[in-house]
């Protein structure tokens, strides 16, 4: 098979918060990493942490873990939208109701998106230092996230974590599976089921085994179809190209990731075993030859030996000499030893300074950031001040105009108040008759103005409707009221003007008077003169003097 992309489809009956921490890496620190590896399955690397990463919706992407909603509570708000009824823990009856799955491809590929050239150490022997993530990786995420999106409904997929700190990068993704289904119920004459969203898992993938095959089969097929084929990744191995050996571990179903790790150790180690073997065999017939080949040297050997200890006696005063050379030889081989363990130790300590110093540099963007953010907190704050301090000054202006203009009505008032005290009722009255018969003189102009012209242009029916018409049509005018209660309109005239309202409505009502009375705002107004003010309390006094209701036997006032 070559370089091909690989899905694993799992599905789930619940999902508590301590399995939704582990593909959001929630919590987890150095010390938990530590934890996690002590399973020999595991291979989590703290020093490529900060390289995870997580797609939210829109295809934005942040940090992982950094989520303001945690995984387990996104899925079990979901669920709850689509009116899903929770099981009691570990009910056998319960149904799937999140699918999860781990899309991953060729280790070369995926390695290469993610980190690129960059020397990355995989076995946790040492720590990767200043490793950066590639944005290859990122658009492969983007692409899958928008594919699962298009296939399961953006709202329907609740989590898309990116894990850069296992040996093989991939990413694993949290579904609800949602169908729609006929809601239950009678029907009136005419009307067609409806259907709704409901979570069902058999609803999705299909009822029977050879619908769950199909759809898995076309679930591969579109994925290489929409996104893999874009990465150089191959679409996997049809069932009907399977081995037997294959299709038996298919029936089983798909192993978990732990079973798979551990089946991939234990075929490795019966491959480097069957190895070591055909090694070991073709190392004991060599052995054989060089057995026999040996028999025939020592023979030969045993002459050498006699002639060696005859070169033996003459080379002993050289033997002092190399056993001299030889514990110099091994002084400097401690020396050596002991700076080699100081290397050792100087490396550990660069990648310790290593880390401080990615640490530090993040601190300072960190610092960086806040202080930015504080300098425009201050310079909207100033802002602020200064149109507070601008709206101050604009309501000091106000006042200062609005005391002014109260000045000027406080003077007004002293004037007419001074005005009031030199004036004698009796040039009041005076003044107040003047003032009637000016408004009398005025009121028969405007009435009789153009009648007489009017009335000889007329003739039959309409002459005399006018005849009946001009006799009322003195009533209730200043000239019956001048008539009949002129000396009582004056009197409540001037009572107004005088500003003694509550004894002009006692006289009017005494004097038969039941008009129309007075407010209580009533007053002389601040744009009024003398001549307007007592023409208002004229035509006060006026309405104050009718009598409640007029008959119809009372007499209309002066004829024509």
């Amino acid at each position: 098979m070559g370089k091909a992309a690989s899905i694993q489809f799992d599905s789930r009956k619940s999902y508590s918060a301590a399995q939704g921490n582990e593909p959001e890496r929630r919590g987890w620190n150095e010390e938990t990493y530590r934890l996690k590896n002590l399973d020999q399955n595991n291979h989590y690397d703290w020093s490529r942490h900060h390289l995870n990463f997580e797609v939210t919706k829109g295809g934005k992407v942040i940090t992982l873990g950094s989520h303001e909603t945690a995984l387990s509570s996104r899925l079990y708000d979901r669920l709850h939208e689509l009116g899903w009824k929770e099981y009691k823990q570990g009910a056998d009856n319960a149904p799937n109701c999140i699918i999860d799955l781990v899309f991953s491809g060729d280790r070369d590929i995926m390695r290469k998106m993610a980190f690129g050239n960059q020397n990355i150490y995989y076995d946790l022997s040492r720590k990767n230092i200043g490793i950066q993530r590639m944005p290859e990786i990122e658009k492969w995420a983007i692409d899958t996230y928008n594919w699962c999106c298009r296939k399961y409904g953006e709202e329907n997929v609740i989590g898309f974590q990116v894990h850069l700190d296992e040996t093989n990068p991939h990413a694993q993704v949290q579904v609800i599976p949602v169908a729609k289904k006929k809601q239950r119920g009678r029907l009136k004459f005419g009307e067609e089921r409806m259907t709704k969203d409901t979570v069902s898992y058999y609803g999705l993938v299909g009822d029977t085994r050879k619908e769950r095959n199909a759809y898995l089969e076309n679930l591969h097929t579109e994925y290489h179809l929409r996104v893999g084929y874009k990465y150089g990744l191959e679409r996997g191995k049809f069932y009907a190209d399977l081995t037997e050996e294959e299709k038996k571990r298919r029936k089983k179903g798909h192993l978990s990731k732990e079973d798979l790790d551990r089946e991939n150790k234990q075929q490795k180690l019966l491959k480097d075993q069957k190895l070591s073997i055909d090694e070991n065999s073709k190392t004991l017939d060599e052995l054989n030859m060089q057995i026999k080949r040996t028999e025939t040297k020592i023979k030969s050997l045993s002459t050498m030996v006699h002639n060696l200890e005859q070169v033996q006696q003459q080379l002993e005063p050289m033997t002092q000499e190399h056993d001299e050379l030889s514990a110099k030889l091994k002084q400097r081989m401690v020396q050596l030893e002991s700076a080699k363990n100081n290397l050792a130790d100087l490396e550990v300590e660069k990648d310790r300074l290593l880390n401080d110093i990615v640490g530090l540099q993040q601190e300072k963007d960190t610092t960086e950031e806040k202080l930015k953010t504080v300098e425009n907190k201050i310079k909207e704050r100033k802002q602020e001040l200064e149109r507070i301090e601008d709206k101050i000054e604009e309501l000091l202006d106000q006042k200062a105009e609005v005391r002014h203009e109260y000045d000027d009505i406080l003077r007004a008032i002293n004037r007419e108040r001074n005005k009031l005290d030199e004036m004698s009722v009796t040039r009041f009255v005076e003044e107040a008759q003047a003032q009637g018969w000016r408004e009398f003189a005025t009121e028969v102009q405007q009435r009789f103005g153009n009648i007489d012209d009017y009335r000889q242009s007329l003739s039959g029916e309409e002459k005399e409707w006018f005849e009946n018409f001009y006799d009322s049509f003195l009533d209730g005018s200043v000239i019956e009221d001048a008539a009949q209660r002129g000396a009582e309109i004056i009197a409540v005239t001037a009572a107004l003007y005088m500003g003694s309202v509550e004894q002009a409505i006692n006289f009017a009502e005494t004097r038969g008077g039941g008009g129309t009375s007075p407010d209580n705002n009533w007053g002389r107004r601040p744009d009024e003169d003398d001549d307007t003010f007592r023409g208002r309390c004229f035509l006060m006094a006026r309405k104050m003097m009718r009598p409640p209701r007029r008959s119809q036997q009372q007499s209309r006032g002066p004829k024509r």
